[in-house]
């Protein structure tokens, strides 16, 4: 979005149920205590649907009602979290089972980023998407990363759960916080 007004930070993802956050939580929190990693502390639980983007604070409502248009029709769905994956040399994750419904869902909501609301980034278009729930990340150290994926990369986590809705996440004071969550029309 284009326009000289005040810009703030934002993404697109979707929450797990509380339990479920603080479950995970409390493996980031391993991960700060243990491994020196806590940056992945600076943000809720979450798969990203649309990683960060900047809009006008003063056309935030555009924002807000174009998406609640997009959930109007959706339909909830299931996701599976089995295991713990990696991509080294600084990245942990639990694992989602392949979803066609999380990569449609996905897919849809890219074009109409795109189409309804100017929001574009190539690197969003030029890769695969990888749904995932961070554990640790940027600040794991390549030391650590080696200890810390020996440890958890046979580990069993196994759990699914509900999708009825996502969030709209806002950047501030150097963390992410939950601003707006969009729930699917037709769950």
């Amino acid at each position: 979005m284009k326009g000289t007004g005040n810009f703030q930070l934002y993404f697109l993802g979707i929450l797990p149920p509380k339990d479920l956050q603080d479950e995970v939580t409390d493996i980031k929190k391993d991960f700060s205590n243990r491994f020196k990693a806590k940056h992945a502390l600076k943000s809720p639980p979450h798969i990203t649907l649309y990683m960060p983007f900047k809009w006008e604070e003063k056309q935030f409502n555009g924002l807000s009602d174009s998406l609640q248009l997009f959930t109007e029709n959706r339909s909830s769905f299931s996701v599976g979290l089995n295991g713990f994956e990696a991509f080294p040399p600084r990245v942990i994750f639990i694992q989602i089972e392949n979803s066609e419904q999380l990569n449609k869902l996905h897919s849809e909501l890219l074009d109409w980023l795109s189409k309804k609301l100017g929001i574009y980034d190539q690197r969003e278009w030029g890769r695969p998407y990888s749904p995932h729930l961070t554990v640790a990340h940027k600040d794991l150290k390549r030391g650590n990363f080696i200890i810390a994926w020996e440890e958890y990369k046979d580990k069993a986590f196994v759990n699914s759960f509900l999708v009825e809705s996502f969030v709209l996440l806002h950047h501030l004071n150097g963390k992410w916080e939950p601003c707006q969550e969009f729930f699917f029309g037709n769950k």
